[in-house]
């Protein structure tokens, strides 16, 4: 085997290894969170996210007016 054939045989493997390498850190990075909608309370104005809200005609309410049994 000459010497010309080793040198690309040895770059090739070496530019197979660097791919490798950025898939392996891209796949172990983590993915970025997922988007949640927030509205806004019709009774106290605080903000919580529309899957802890309950929708009522006027808008939303949290949990605790909710709870509570009035909309004010």
């Amino acid at each position: 085997m000459g010497l010309g054939r080793l040198l690309i045989l040895g770059l090739l493997g070496w530019v197979v290894f660097v791919l490798w390498r950025r898939w392996q850190r891209a796949a172990r990075r983590p993915s970025p969170p997922a988007t949640t909608r927030v509205v806004q309370c019709q009774a106290c104005g605080v903000y919580v996210p529309e899957s802890e809200a309950v929708a009522q005609a006027g808008g939303f309410v949290c949990q605790a007016h909710r709870a509570a049994g009035r909309g004010d």
